[in-house]
């Protein structure tokens, strides 16, 4: 199955970024935590792909 484009760049584009700063007492937990930090963000890479790819599911269904 194909699916446009344009939809999936759409889909993309609408995942929503963090919509403030960091909280402060997040930094705190995380600064100089090397470890901290990678949890951090492979948390945050899982969670934005695993949202893209719902989009997309729906726009497959959608399309049926």
């Amino acid at each position: 199955m194909l699916i446009d484009l344009n939809l999936c760049l759409q889909a993309i584009k609408s995942e929503s970024e963090y919509p403030d700063q960091m909280p402060d007492e997040m930094w705190e937990a995380i600064k100089g935590d090397r470890d901290a930090m990678t949890q951090a963000l492979r948390l945050t890479v899982r969670e934005t792909k695993d949202s893209i790819k719902d989009r997309l599911l729906a726009i497959v269904l959608e399309s049926k």
